[in-house]
């Protein structure tokens, strides 16, 4: 008897899976069923967008970049009654609602850790390196809580936290002096607290040394892509031997593919034969950041779903281009 397993970005298999099954249903002897109902198929539907490309998708249905800014678009779009019929979905459900089915459906919220192949994959118990790349300030101190957590149980050799030169302040954290380097929050707010092994709100009593080496690579770079080529280049400069290592990224949910996806790419550049499916070298862990059943949750929290919607495009063209580049 055969059952039916949801193909979602968090149990994606890239050998076998299909980038547009994402949100559709397969059997467990691998055929897909309810072809054309991934969520990238209803998206082109609702926001009327034909062509396969993804990059043209991401501009019909997140236009900015800044994903907060595409809630309105996005909810007023799914609000429609003409689209929830071609949609086939309730016509009672508000256009949050079915952000949130969609969201949901992709799986792109869940945790993961992971080789690049295909979710539930023996791990490695030690890792040669843990890649902890610049971010917004809030998921960086989430990138920095999960890699104590994971080190606890992990054997890390070496933590290496990658910034650029992007500035941040008090839009992306109160608290946070406008024009602050994205290295220097890295190094007075991450890197103590990494070396002293300490989660956010943890009693001190729980703390302790978790990594032998935690390390601050400065690339000088703008972009993240860059910077992680960078950082990659200088660890195998040091000595990180490229043809048997063993490698950690951290993330969050929502970006994880992005993540495991420059990472590969860069250390790949320099040893082609970096990562297979029969030797997995590269692992990505993130944590689980549900979407939000109002809207009105705290960002800390949880994810505006009406927001992710926008990211499920964006990470889907990071996916494809993985799959068709493996």
């Amino acid at each position: 008897m055969t059952s039916e397993i949801p193909v979602r970005f968090d149990n994606f298999n890239i050998l076998n899976d299909n980038v547009e099954d994402i949100g559709a249903v397969r059997t467990d002897d691998g055929a897909t069923i309810e072809q054309g109902m991934g969520v990238f198929a209803q998206l082109r539907t609702a926001f009327n967008y034909e062509a396969q490309d993804f990059r043209g998708l991401i501009g019909a249905v997140a236009p900015h970049r800044e994903l907060q800014k595409n809630i309105d678009h996005v909810v007023e779009t799914f609000a429609q009654p003409e689209v929830k019929e071609k949609l086939g979905v309730d016509p009672s459900l508000t256009g949050f609602q079915v952000a949130k089915g969609i969201c949901d459906a992709s799986g792109l919220q869940t945790k993961v850790f992971r080789p690049v192949y295909a979710s539930g994959l023996s791990l490695p118990h030690r890792f040669n390196v843990g890649l902890l790349p610049e971010r917004v300030p809030n998921w960086m101190e989430r990138m920095a809580d999960l890699a104590i957590s994971v080190g606890r149980k992990y054997d890390i050799d070496e933590l290496n936290l990658i910034s650029s030169t992007r500035e941040i302040g008090p839009d992306e954290k109160p608290g946070v002096e406008a024009g602050t380097p994205s290295e220097d929050y890295m190094q007075d707010k991450l890197e103590t607290r990494l070396k002293a092994g300490q989660i956010r709100g943890e009693d001190l009593i729980n703390s302790g040394k978790v990594f032998d080496k935690v390390s601050l690579t400065k690339t000088g770079e703008k972009t993240g892509e860059i910077a992680m080529q960078k950082a990659v280049e200088r660890l195998v400069d040091s000595g990180l031997d490229v043809r048997k290592a063993k490698v950690l990224v951290f993330s969050v949910a929502g970006n994880w593919v992005q993540s495991i996806a420059q990472a590969r790419l860069a250390f790949k550049s320099i040893y082609p034969g970096f990562d297979s499916n029969e030797d997995p070298q590269i692992y990505v862990v993130c944590d689980e950041f549900p979407a939000g059943e109002t809207g009105q949750e705290p960002k800390t929290t949880h994810q505006n779903p009406a927001s992710a919607i926008g990211n499920v495009v964006r990470k889907g063209m990071y996916l494809d281009d993985l799959k068709n580049n493996i």
